[in-house]
């Protein structure tokens, strides 16, 4: 999105809305953020034209309901059964293309697998299996993937949220307790609960690391190569230091 702007507080522009109107194929992550799509659904300008919520097509294909945690394509496993849905939309909707459409699916799906094994090697390899995420909490299902026990500052994703002291000195506890090297935030975060909880151990060394949720990338991020499977892989070299 332009300038970094976090999708909870995206609303297309009239520009967009008409770029909707006018596509073949929309493909939308179907959360609680983007109610705004149900309007466009209702009054569709163009008859032909198709809808894929990858929401819909997760509950589809696990029976789980993700509309109230939309995070979704931060687990592997559902970025893949999403892949899977957009090739078949594509190849529907351009079905010339579909030899390409087939290849570069076969490429990407291999390329997450295969990092969906790392992560579970990785994660079950190391010495610790607890984060302490003094932030927002986006992870829910990446964490539950690979069994990780978490403690959330603010379980939620609400941008408009704040946590307490009770809370603090909670993670605080948790931080000696538990022996933890590090604290994690999310990308873009100015990290004051995280320094908060570290200043009430005796830990000032504690280490703040950052895992990206990918709710902020920017255009220029991804003109200058930013991906899902780059920042998931960095993301995995975060989590190896944190469970050190």
């Amino acid at each position: 999105l332009k300038n970094g702007l976090s999708f909870h507080n995206y609303t297309p522009s009239e520009i967009e809305i008409n770029q909707i109107n006018n596509c073949d194929l929309f493909i939308y992550n179907g959360g609680q953020s983007e109610q705004w799509v149900n309007e466009i659904i209702k009054n569709p300008v163009n008859p032909e034209q198709k809808f894929l919520n990858l929401s819909e097509v997760i509950k589809n294909a696990t029976g789980e309901e993700v509309i109230l945690d939309e995070h979704t394509w931060l687990s592997l496993k559902y970025a893949q059964i999403c892949n899977q849905a957009i090739y078949e939309a594509l190849c529907e909707a351009v079905p010339q293309n579909q030899q390409m459409y087939q290849q570069n699916l076969n490429e990407f799906l291999k390329a997450l697998s295969d990092l969906d094994v790392q992560y579970e090697t990785t994660i079950n390899n190391s010495s610790k299996n607890t984060l302490l995420f003094c932030d927002r909490f986006p992870f829910s299902y990446l964490t539950k993937d690979y069994n990780l026990t978490i403690y959330p500052a603010i379980p939620e994703c609400f941008i408009e949220t704040e946590t307490d002291s009770q809370t603090t000195q909670f993670l605080a506890k948790k931080l000696e307790e538990l022996d933890l090297n590090s604290v994690i935030t999310i990308e873009n975060n100015k990290q004051k609960i995280a320094h908060d909880v570290i200043a009430l151990t005796k830990k000032p060394s504690c280490d703040i690391l950052v895992l990206d949720s990918l709710q902020t990338t920017t255009l220029r991020e991804a003109f200058n190569g930013k991906t899902y499977y780059s920042t998931m892989k960095s993301n995995l070299e975060v989590l190896k230091k944190a469970l050190e």
